[in-house]
């Protein structure tokens, strides 16, 4: 072969080479119309120098291009094929491409890629979205260009990350350039490797600022909560609606019920109700709907055992995915207490006002009923002086003026509940005047009763009429006996009574077993003529002769009682000094009363009844009578009658003028003058002179004579 054959020879395997070279991996990842013709170029020379080399064997044309075809269309086979599949390879590249390119354009979510530079080399529209510029004005820049000083080192530190092979997932807070705007984000980077062993950063970023300003918004919320419930000065907690138990409670419940917060959250609902109130509470728990509510008010145990009462609101919360509720609670213990003690003085009140109207009206009755019994004593007193011992009307008499002393007896109870009798008060020790009444009345009382007494402070003085204390403590007394019938206990008891730690006055108290008295008729005991005994049993006035007597001792008695249970009676009277143990000084001794000498009698204003009467008693006694309506109406010339007069007989009860007791004491200067009245309490601040004396009525005829010749003796002494 020639040296131009071997030559044609050597182009022909250099071009074939040059298709070998075509087909390795790094050359196939080159795509497009200039990789097409190159290869068509090396085709074309392997065909030329192939021929030229084969003509250089000696060999014809024809023969040399048969031999030529034979030996390369393997190759040109392999060409073939290969450029389809290198072909179809492309294409299908492409589509996918395409798609990959379509799908992160569209995607919400940023994609980006960074060079190992930090230039970004790629990016989506919606990267692109947040900087309100094109992607290709972006691409190129770095964070530095795009992202403050701060946001841009904190995403240089996750793509170091990246670079190194981790895929990092975070949150991180991004503020723009220039606007100030701060975002927040969820990023995702991850590495892309190339062939030349560099490292890409790949990222996929979520912006999620308003789930973040979300749990910001809900942190800063259960910040103010947590403030809120700490802070509050009324007690809250937080209690499971299933369990009942206990999640949360804040300091002002813990200072509250004075349990620790430990202690409360090993507890539940039912450790701070009183047993007989968990039925209830259980109930209204299982029935309790969503929204905020009003519970209304409950009773409370506090660790000491304390009852309290609360109100209660409470709303529908989700703890943990619990259904639990939220209560705000406020002590009202005390203002129920003072609603109730308002309630109970309002009905004192209407008590107290209720017992005036009826005083006043039981004392007109008095009055009256007094000027009757006063003619009825005259006219029996007549009839026993003038009556043969042996009459038979005498027995008639006796039972009328049983009848009568009953009458009396029954009018000055009622005027003692109109206050209008008169009361020697005297500082008394309480105990000693409870034991006295007690050694009587152990005698009286059945032996099915226990009687008992407890004198637990001995110490308290009450200014009273011994008396009149007395008859109301043996009324309550009886009272309490008659209630059991079929036996009981009877307990009188004397303390201090008090307000808080401060001592108040003597509390006298008599408390019984028996039958109780009911609601309705409570209203009603200090009522007179009030009795739920039978007929012929009781008159009525005893317990309000009872409050007569306490009212007038500047106390006060209240009642309680249950129906099957007992009552009790509570009298509070005020304190006074003790007694001085060598007794008031002794009065001296009214003048010497001279034999009685008989002068005219004035009678003034009597009722038509009692002044027949008294007319015909003072005139049988020797006692000249003149008559006066009303001295009052006689003005001046009153003083000058009263020369004339030995004795003034003056009703005081029928009398209607202005001022006449201070007219009948100017009076008394000159003549002696007797007040008649059944009214005594208006006596009690004129002070008693031997000239100026008192005659309750009703009385009695002997007891008329008596104080007018009391009265013309000590005048006649006067004179003389």
């Amino acid at each position: 072969m020639t040296a131009a054959g071997v030559i044609h020879l050597l182009a022909t395997l250099m071009a074939i080479g040059g298709l070998a070279a075509l087909a390795t991996p790094a050359a196939r990842r080159q795509r497009g119309h200039p990789m097409t013709v190159l290869i068509g170029l090396l085709l074309l020379l392997v065909l030329v120098h192939g021929l030229s080399a084969l003509e250089h064997l000696g060999m014809s044309r024809l023969d040399r291009l048969i031999d030529f075809c034979r030996l390369i269309s393997p190759v040109f086979w392999f060409f073939l094929v290969y450029s389809w599949l290198q072909f179809d390879a492309s294409r299908k590249l492409a589509e996918s491409d395409s798609r990959f390119r379509m799908f992160m354009e569209h995607n919400p979510a940023v994609a980006f890629l960074k060079d190992t530079q930090g230039r970004y080399v790629f990016g989506n529209r919606a990267w692109a979205a947040q900087f309100d510029a094109p992607v290709e004005s972006l691409l190129g820049k770095t964070d530095a260009d795009l992202w403050s000083p701060e946001t841009a080192r904190a995403f240089d530190q996750s793509d170091a990350a990246a670079r190194r092979g981790e895929v990092v997932v975070m949150e991180e807070r991004g503020d723009r350039v220039g606007n100030g705007r701060t975002r927040w984000y969820e990023v995702h980077k991850f590495p892309v490797p190339r062939p030349d062993g560099a490292v890409l950063v790949g990222g996929i970023v979520m912006e999620v600022t308003a789930r973040k300003q979300a749990l910001m918004d809900i942190a800063a919320s259960e910040a103010r909560y947590r403030l809120m419930f700490e802070r509050s000065p009324l007690p809250m907690w937080v209690f499971e609606q299933q369990s009942l138990r206990f999640l949360d409670v804040n300091p002002a419940a813990v200072k509250q019920y004075e349990y620790s917060r430990e202690e409360f959250l090993t507890m539940t609902l039912r450790d701070i109700r009183p047993p007989e109130d968990v039925a209830s509470m259980e109930a209204a728990v299982s029935g309790l709907e969503d929204g905020v509510a009003d519970a209304g008010i409950w009773r409370h145990r506090k660790k000491d055992g304390t009852i309290i009462d609360v109100a209660i609101h409470h709303d529908a919360i989700t703890v943990a995915g619990r259904a639990a509720r939220l209560v705000v609670l406020h002590d009202v213990t005390e203002q129920l207490a003072a609603q109730r003690r308002r309630a109970q003085l309002e009905a004192e009140l209407a008590q107290v006002r209720r017992l005036e109207s009826v005083g006043t009206l039981a004392a007109g009755v008095a009055h009256d009923f007094s000027n009757l019994l006063t003619a009825l004593q005259g006219h029996l007193a007549l009839a026993d002086r003038t009556l043969a011992p042996d009459h038979a009307a005498r027995r008639s008499l006796k039972m009328v003026e049983k009848v009568v002393k009953q009458g009396v007896s029954m009018t000055r109870n009622l005027l003692t509940f109109a206050h209008q009798m008169p009361s020697a008060k005297v500082p008394c020790n309480l105990a000693e005047t409870v034991a006295d009444v007690m050694q009587l009345f152990r005698h009286v009382m059945p032996s099915n009763i226990d009687l008992s007494t407890l004198l637990r402070d001995d110490s308290l003085w009450v200014r009273a009429d011994r008396t009149q204390l007395q008859q109301v403590l043996m009324n309550l007394l009886l009272n309490a006996r008659d209630a059991m019938p079929s036996g009981g206990k009877l307990t009188i008891s004397v303390d201090a009574a008090r307000t808080g730690d401060v001592v108040t006055g003597a509390l006298l108290s008599v408390e019984d077993t028996g039958t109780g008295i009911a609601p309705q008729t409570m209203e009603h005991i200090f009522e007179p003529f009030f009795t739920t005994k039978e007929r012929g049993k009781g008159s009525g006035l005893g317990l309000a002769m009872v409050h007569g007597i306490v009212t007038d001792h500047g106390g006060r008695i209240t009642a309680h009682s249950t129906v099957g249970v007992g009552t009790r009676f509570d009298i509070e009277l005020p304190l006074c000094e003790p007694a001085d143990p060598q007794g008031p000084a002794p009065k001296p001794a009214p003048a010497a009363v001279v034999g009685p000498r008989r002068r005219t009698v004035l009678l003034a204003a009597p009722a038509e009844f009692v002044r027949e009467i008294m007319v015909t008693t003072l005139e049988s006694a020797g006692y000249p009578v003149r008559l006066l309506a009303d001295p009052t109406e006689l003005g001046a010339d009153f003083d000058a009658i009263c020369d004339e007069l030995g004795c003034v007989i003056a009703d005081l009860d029928a009398l209607t003028g202005d001022d006449p007791l201070t007219l009948l004491r100017q009076c008394s200067a000159k003549t002696p003058v007797i007040i008649v009245t059944a009214n005594t309490a208006v006596f009690l601040d004129e002070p008693a002179t031997p000239f100026f004396q008192l005659l309750p009525k009703p009385f009695q005829m002997s007891q008329l004579i008596q104080r007018v010749d009391q009265a013309l003796g000590i005048h006649k002494a006067g004179d003389e």
